[in-house]
């Protein structure tokens, strides 16, 4: 969030509570959301324990919310216009949980890239009785298998292009125009 889309959680979110964002960061639950974004809970669970003083939390609300204030950042749909057009393999790699869906429901990314990696779902989540060493064996031979594709990668994961040349201010950073250049942007 915030290389591409606009994340809610800073300025909407707190909105949404009537909360000032460090009241916020106070009252919500110290682990709830990065199990969420694991997949290690569902939304339900995530949301029943949103708040440290167990306080409800509308569902659908939320998400309502979250949904309306998606939005790509200022300048990137044509980057990923001019990107796309010069046959630049994009993906996505993320740590959002399920509402990713509701990003891509929002903002429509599968327009220009795949949604390769997100951390809540797919071969790189395991659940269940394999727990954490599972995962990180699991993720240690996913990162082996990857090294030699990284060499041949031409995508958003790859070292050659690296996420952050996405940042906000990419239209003024020198070195993410260079790199733009060896695609001939």
């Amino acid at each position: 969030m915030d290389t591409l889309v606009s994340d809610p959680f800073y300025e909407a979110m707190p909105r949404h509570f009537g909360l000032p964002f460090k009241e916020l960061l106070a009252a919500k639950h110290p682990t709830a959301w990065l199990e969420f974004e694991k997949g290690d809970i569902s939304e339900e669970a995530m949301l029943s324990k949103f708040f440290k003083d167990g306080r409800p939390v509308d569902g659908p609300a939320l998400t309502g919310m979250m949904g309306a204030h998606y939005r790509l950042l200022d300048g990137v749909e044509p980057l990923l216009d001019r990107l796309k057009q010069a046959r630049v393999e994009m993906h996505a790699c993320s740590n959002y949980p399920v509402w990713w869906r509701n990003v891509e429901k929002s903002v429509a990314l599968s327009r220009w890239l795949a949604w390769t990696f997100v951390s809540c779902e797919g071969p790189m989540m395991v659940r269940g009785a394999r727990g954490r060493e599972a995962r990180e064996g699991e993720a240690r031979e996913a990162r082996e298998a990857r090294e030699g594709e990284r060499e041949r990668s031409r995508g958003f994961c790859s070292g050659q292009f690296g996420l952050s040349c996405l940042a906000p201010a990419f239209g003024r950073n020198k070195a993410c125009r260079g790199r733009l250049s060896n695609f001939r942007i």
